[in-house]
């Protein structure tokens, strides 16, 4: 839910402006956090899980990313897209991967203090990096790709009491 949700804030702006068509790309996880009726395209990748060493040495599992990245390229071509952009998970790397080679501008949107892994990797790549929180410029990079936007509240947030939380949490 840490990529999706303020991904779909963003589409939600984007989609305002009335001027953005909108290719989400998620997994199935994702795609059970979306809602069924969309105003964006939508591709669920069949990509699996990234597993740490395991994944690194299963051949039918770099015979998939490179699949994915196929699909990538077709979908950029296909849909002359004009921007490609991550909220982070090793899917990502792919799918930006492949709009860079295509010389598509490509950027991310971290939503932790320290980057996960996929969008440390795509830190070298992208033309541009956005981050949550002030502190993440000092940790990955104060260079002026990267711009400090806050944290989007959307109506799905709301906020409770301490109280409440270690209520709710146990």
């Amino acid at each position: 839910a840490g990529h999706v949700y303020p991904a779909l804030d963003l589409i939600k702006q984007l989609t305002l402006q009335k001027k953005w068509q909108i290719i989400f790309v998620t997994d199935s996880r994702g795609r059970a956090l979306l809602p069924d009726e969309a105003d964006f395209e939508m591709y669920v990748s069949v990509m699996p899980r990234y597993r740490g060493r395991y994944s690194m040495i299963n051949p039918v599992f770099w015979f998939k990313v490179v699949c994915e990245a196929l699909t990538a390229r077709n979908v950029v071509r296909q849909q002359s897209v004009i921007l490609a952009m991550s909220f982070g998970g090793f899917l990502s790397i792919p799918w930006i991967g492949m709009a860079k080679l295509m010389r598509v501008q490509t950027c991310l949107h971290e939503q932790n203090v320290k980057p996960g892994k996929a969008n440390a990797l795509l830190l070298k790549w992208v033309d541009r990096y956005y981050v949550v929180f002030e502190e993440s410029k000092r940790i990955i990079d104060s260079n002026s790709r990267c711009v400090w936007t806050g944290f989007s509240i959307s109506k799905r947030t709301h906020l409770i009491s301490a109280e409440e939380a270690r209520a709710a949490l146990g």
